[in-house]
C-alpha cells in the first residue's frame, strides 16, 4: 500500500512546522507498513478552499488508490464544506496520523465540524474567557514570590478556567451528538496540544458547565 502525504502550514515562518509534520507522517506510515509515494507541502490558510496542491494530492490518491495522510483534519481545512467535498470523492481514503488510524466519513465529518467551529469561535471564546476572569477579579500573570502556595494554586485554577472556557464549547457540542467520552477524547486532545485522559476531558467539560451556568 502506498500513501501520499499532505502538509499544510499557514505562513512561511512555519517552515519548521512543515518538517515536523513530514517527520511525524513518515513515522506513522512506517508503523502502518505503507510506502510513502509522494510528499506534498503547501503554504495556505485553512480557510482557503482553493488550494492547488491539496487538489493535486487528493486527485493523485484517488486515481492511484493511495492513502491521503494528514497530521490532523484541520490540515485539510477549517471549513466543513471543503472537508465534506473531499469525503464525497470516490476511492479517497483520508488517514489522520495524530489519531493513529484512518477514519470513516462520519468521524472525519465530526472533526471537520469541530475545526470549523474552532475557526469561527476562537476570538469570541477569548473575549468571553477574559470577561469571566475579569468578573471573578482575576489578575492574569505570574504570581509574586511572596504569595506562596496559595497564589500558585490560584494561577493553576485560573489556567484551568481559561482552558475550560476555550475548549468547553467544542466538548459540549460533541456531547450533543451523543458521542462517548472515549470517542470525544482523541478528537479534543490534539486541539489542547497534549494527550488527555477521558477523566480530564470530563473534568474540563464539567468546569465549563459550572463557569457558564449550563449545569
Amino acid at each position: 500500500m502506498k500513501a501520499i502525504l499532505y502538509i499544510r502550514v499557514s505562513t512561511s515562518s512555519q517552515s519548521l512546522g512543515s518538517q515536523v509534520q513530514e517527520d511525524r507522517l513518515k513515522a506513522f506510515c512506517e508503523t502502518q507498513g505503507w510506502e510513502v509515494a509522494e510528499v506534498v507541502s503547501e503554504q495556505a490558510s485553512g480557510a482557503n478552499n482553493e488550494r492547488e496542491l491539496l487538489e493535486y494530492a487528493a486527485n493523485k490518491a484517488s486515481e492511484n488508490d493511495w492513502k491521503l495522510v494528514v497530521l490532523r483534519v484541520d490540515r485539510l481545512g477549517r471549513t466543513l464544506s471543503k472537508v465534506a467535498e473531499l469525503l464525497e470523492r470516490k476511492n479517497l481514503q483520508i488517514c489522520v496520523a495524530e489519531l493513529g488510524r484512518c477514519l470513516d466519513p462520519f468521524v472525519v465529518g465530526i472533526m471537520a465540524c469541530v475545526a470549523q467551529q474552532e475557526r469561527s469561535l476562537i476570538s469570541q471564546r477569548t473575549k468571553e474567557a477574559l470577561e469571566v476572569l475579569k468578573e471573578q477579579g482575576v489578575k492574569l500573570g505570574s504570581p509574586s514570590p511572596e504569595n506562596g502556595a496559595r497564589a500558585s494554586a490560584e494561577v493553576r485554577s485560573n489556567k484551568a478556567n481559561e482552558t475550560a472556557l476555550k475548549f468547553g464549547p467544542v466538548v459540549y457540542n460533541l456531547r450533543l451528538t451523543g458521542l462517548s467520552w472515549a470517542k470525544i477524547t482523541p478528537l479534543v486532545s490534539p486541539m489542547i496540544g497534549k494527550s488527555m485522559h477521558q477523566n480530564s476531558i470530563r473534568n474540563l467539560y464539567n468546569r465549563y458547565l459550572a463557569l457558564t451556568g449550563l449545569e
